[in-house]
């Protein structure tokens, strides 16, 4: 799904990489990290970027900040430390080009999140 966002396929599971949840909100094409105790994160700006470049006029994405290591494993120390660039692991799709999602099924939402990343050539 590209280097920066990517899609969390654990069906149910709300956290499961014990790094930063996140919420990505894309308006306009700029994106805002924020923590869930509503920190806004002034640094990633590669991945917000990114991000950004959703073939949307507005979402907002829930999921995590992650940084890998060379094997793939995630580590929160890098993410802490600034030590390698992080991805956004998606796992639900909160809302829409202005249509709050959230009474649907999440299977739904997934599936939605899922058309959209690839849609979006990420």
């Amino acid at each position: 799904m590209g280097e920066h966002l990517h899609l969390n396929h654990a069906p149910g599971v709300l956290s499961c990489l014990d790094n930063r949840r996140s919420l990505a909100y894309i308006t306009d094409g700029r994106c805002s990290l924020v923590s869930w105790r509503t920190n806004y994160y002034q640094r990633f700006d590669s991945l917000k970027a990114a991000l950004a470049n959703l073939q949307v006029t507005d979402a907002i994405l829930d999921g995590e900040l992650v940084c890998l290591d060379d094997e793939g494993k995630s580590r929160f120390n890098h993410l802490l430390r600034r030590r390698a660039e992080p991805g956004f692991y998606a796992f639900d799709l909160l809302s829409l080009n202005g249509k709050d999602l959230r009474q649907l099924l999440l299977i739904e939402r997934k599936k939605r999140l899922r058309q959209l990343i690839v849609k979006s050539d990420l």
